[in-house]
């Protein structure tokens, strides 16, 4: 199998340095290294070209912030039958690429294949705590957790954006949502892609052995990390919206998703009931979230009145390339 590795970057070069060198070293090479930098960013376009001496590296240069966008053009050049993503502020073991490749050739209807970023957080990394990983459990609470994953390779609903693959036949002919909003890092755009490749019936495997470390870098958009905003948190809860709306198979697990999200919420994207109880604490900050987090929820309801759900039956087996 050929094996592409896809990775967009913009004004992190000391970052992508470390990623390449991760790279360097796997046991099992990549075919192809696809770069998608911003146009201008003079010292990470000559990094790539330092570093396409010893790597397979093929820069693709994109004048329009966001992941999204960068993500899409690496899709147009990528020509491996797995193509692997992750972020520039990451650096891959040795057997990351190797255990990617074994799951693939081990299963002919596996579509994605996810793994564990070991995620640093003040010089420490995050230690393994959760099997559940990458669920949408049935009472409609999305799960994440991708960096805590522990145990054996299991079967899951998403994938994480850091450390993706997906095999080439599963995802033909689609591309990342454009409708997403964020100019830099748009939040869940791995969440609606993993929507759609479940909708065209392959299946997804977290395997926490396949690893990459995640030394989280600072982002050059309005969402910070640790850092509240309100246009980026707005925007996310928005992207999350879209996404159930838009992908998610009609039936009872959609409705308890959305209606989860609508009622209870997290944190960051407060349901109905969780505004009460912060309105009833005084909670001023709960109470704006709210309202930023219901006008999201309409105007994604709105847009995705736009576009058919994908799970349409007809547009899903027209796009089955198995059938």
């Amino acid at each position: 199998m050929r094996l592409s590795v896809l990775i967009p970057s913009y004004n992190r070069p000391e970052h992508l340095e470390r990623c390449l060198k991760g790279l360097a070293g796997q046991t099992r090479e990549a075919d192809q290294i696809v770069l998608v930098l911003r146009q201008g960013d003079v010292a990470t376009i000559g990094l790539g070209e330092r570093w396409s001496v010893r790597l397979p590296i093929q820069i693709q240069k994109i004048d329009r912030p966001g992941v999204v966008q960068a993500l899409n053009l690496g899709l147009d050049h990528a020509e491996g039958d797995i193509v692997t993503i992750t972020d520039d502020d990451t650096e891959a073991l040795p057997d990351w690429l190797a255990r990617v490749e074994a799951h693939f050739q081990a299963d002919e209807l596996l579509g994605g294949v996810g793994g564990r970023d070991l995620l640093h957080q003040d010089g420490i990394i995050l230690p393994a705590t959760a099997m559940v990983v990458g669920r949408i459990l049935p009472f409609g609470r999305i799960v994440g957790n991708h960096h805590l994953g522990i145990g054996p390779a299991r079967r899951v609903e998403h994938l994480k954006g850091v450390n993706m693959s997906w095999r080439r036949t599963a995802i033909a002919g689609e591309r990342f949502d454009t409708d997403l909003r964020g100019e830099g890092a748009q939040a869940y755009f791995e969440l609606a892609f993993s929507l759609v490749v479940l909708a065209r019936r392959w299946k997804l495997l977290y395997d926490p052995s396949i690893q990459v470390h995640h030394y989280v870098a600072p982002r050059f958009d309005a969402d910070q990390r640790r850092i509240f905003s309100q246009p980026a948190t707005e925007n996310a809860a928005f992207n999350l919206y879209l996404s159930l709306f838009r992908y998610m198979a009609h039936g009872p697990r959609r409705w308890t998703t959305l209606l989860w999200a609508k009622w209870v919420g997290t944190v960051t994207h407060p349901g109905i009931l969780r505004s009460w109880k912060s309105w009833l604490r005084r909670d001023s900050q709960s109470v704006q979230l709210r309202a930023t987090t219901a006008r999201a929820w309409r105007e994604a309801k709105a847009m995705s009145c736009q576009r058919p759900n994908f799970y349409d039956a007809a547009k899903r087996v027209a796009n089955d390339p198995r059938t």
